[in-house]
């Protein structure tokens, strides 16, 4: 039997949309800025699309170094 679940190669980088704090527009270029255990501020996780994050020198929370992450 034949397998008709698979619909062709899967993308290399999975696809994603996150709303981008910066511009307030959804985005698929968006990665994690900032991210807060409690909401208690009203602002959780923030999100920076790649215009946004080249405009304001923002960088991905994956990108920084370990010293300047645990400090968020």
């Amino acid at each position: 039997m034949a397998d008709d679940t698979h619909t062709g190669d899967a993308p290399a980088i999975p696809a994603a949309h996150a709303w981008c704090a910066w511009h307030g527009g959804y985005s698929d270029t968006a990665r994690l800025i900032s991210a807060e255990e409690t909401v208690a501020n009203g602002r959780g996780s923030r999100f920076a699309c790649d215009p946004c994050r080249a405009a304001h020198g923002l960088v991905p929370v994956a990108d920084q170094p370990r010293s300047e992450v645990d400090a968020t």
